[in-house]
């Protein structure tokens, strides 16, 4: 599907499942999927986040490990969003998602690849899952970026900047990816890069 044709393609398929009610709000900051990971997830008017699409490694976010759901379901997020508090950004990256939000808290969800999510281990999310390091640490997160640098999703890189400026990287830091030298070790907790 050509990339224009996506805002379109997203808000017909929201509105056919949910109704005329249903109205895109956003769109992911980076679509980056492929063939063994392809899912979609959008911002709705109403502040939650609906995905569809192949969620056999979670990256839909709703729980469920179906091999391909063709209607939009609602992502699900722990803990759960606090009142008042709604999605800024959605990033998506080969077999993962993030979710930014604005009170500075981060969700991951997905394969979890080298530890792309940041959650200090391997394990799959089947759910928006927070990224503690960030919050235990006082730290506010502004905005994602992630890569892939192999189509079957197992290099996954992702770098977080936070409201003070600094920038942290978690995933595997193959072919350079950490910006700091290091091309081979991969962090499965986040560390404040440049230093």
């Amino acid at each position: 599907v050509p990339k224009q044709q996506v805002p379109e393609l997203a808000l017909a398929a929201v509105e056919a499942y949910r109704g005329s009610d249903a109205r895109v709000a956003a769109l992911p900051l980076d679509s980056y999927t492929d063939e063994h990971y392809s899912t979609m997830l959008v911002k709705l008017a109403d502040g939650r986040v609906a995905s569809w699409g192949r969620s056999t490694v979670g990256k839909t976010a709703t729980g469920n490990t179906d091999d391909g759901s063709i209607l939009p379901g609602i992502a699900r997020f722990f803990p759960l969003i606090p009142s008042g508090v709604s999605v800024t950004s959605l990033v998506l990256n080969g077999a993962g998602a993030f979710a930014v939000l604005s009170n500075g808290w981060v969700y991951y969800a997905g394969e979890n690849f080298r530890g792309v999510g940041g959650l200090g281990d391997t394990t799959r999310r089947y759910v928006f899952t927070r990224i503690s390091y960030f919050h235990t640490n006082g730290l506010s997160v502004t905005a994602v970026a992630a890569t892939t640098a192999r189509d079957d999703g197992s290099y996954e890189a992702a770098v977080f900047l936070c409201s003070n400026g600094d920038v942290y990287f978690s995933g595997i830091a193959a072919f350079g990816t950490s910006g700091d030298g290091n091309t081979t070790q991969h962090q499965i907790t986040p560390y404040r890069d440049w230093e």
